[in-house]
């Protein structure tokens, strides 16, 4: 019993610790201005903000996909190894994502996007897939979204076969494409006379989001931080809750 009880106290504890932890971050989004291209471009504004604007190409073109192979103005692609009993393979998640610039337009102009360190949200243009390498059409090749993969990103897949003792494999890739309307959370500022959108390096809090969404997500993430801080003290509350009556009904 008393081992129940001083599990419940602490797991509680822990899901307030967590909850607690959520507040800067949920502060952080809810602080940040909210902007269209051509607001931002006539006020100059500088900082951290939300852009809304049209996804459009920069000066190199569109893009290709690496997993879908679509027409696209920026990627990111994760890759889920799943090993064997004897594998020899450390790190079940690799990701690459495209490093080429893209740019917001609006009616007046465009911001460019600088995309080191961008973090697509989950509901953006998302296509996941899953393959067995038992699966592949020879025993020394790779399947086929697993070889086509592995010949773009080699450090992303084993290129030999037997694959280091690996099962299978899963691609989750996000998309943005020309014309989409986006929402990037970045740092803005001024750079060879055009406004640009990057990934402020160092600081704390609000420096440090940078992330593109579908137009209007930005404010749905922070909505949906609301609702996971609500259940994570609701959880915290009950634990507690049983905590006493158990404490009570041992007194008894």
């Amino acid at each position: 019993m008393n081992a129940v009880i001083a599990s419940l106290l602490i797991g509680g504890f822990a899901l307030l610790t967590a909850g607690v932890a959520l507040l800067p971050r949920i502060r952080t989004l809810e602080a940040l201005p909210r902007l269209t291209v051509d607001a931002a471009l006539a006020r100059g504004s500088q900082g951290p903000a939300v852009i809304t604007g049209l996804a459009a190409p920069d000066t190199a073109g569109l893009l290709s996909s690496p997993l879908t192979d679509r027409a696209c103005v920026w990627w990111a692609l994760e890759t889920h190894l799943v090993p064997g009993p004897r594998s020899a393979v450390l790190v079940a998640r690799r990701a690459a994502a495209a490093a080429t610039t893209f740019r917001l337009t609006g009616d007046t102009g465009s911001i460019r996007v600088h995309p080191a360190g961008l973090h697509p949200h989950p509901r953006l243009g998302r296509a996941r897939t899953a393959e067995s390498f038992a699966d592949a059409a020879a025993p020394h090749l790779l399947p086929r979204s697993a070889h086509r993969v592995a010949a773009r990103f080699p450090w992303m897949l084993p290129l030999a076969y037997p694959p280091s003792g690996l099962e299978a494999v899963g691609f989750a890739e996000w998309l943005v494409e020309q014309g989409q309307p986006v929402t990037v959370t970045g740092h803005l500022h001024a750079a060879t006379g055009r406004m640009v959108a990057a990934h402020r390096l160092g600081g704390h809090g609000r420096s440090r989001i940078f992330g593109i969404a579908p137009a209007g997500r930005a404010d749905a993430a922070s909505r949906g931080l609301r609702t996971g801080l609500g259940t994570l003290l609701g959880a915290a509350v009950l634990a507690w809750a049983v905590a006493a009556l158990l404490i009570a009904a041992a007194a008894i």
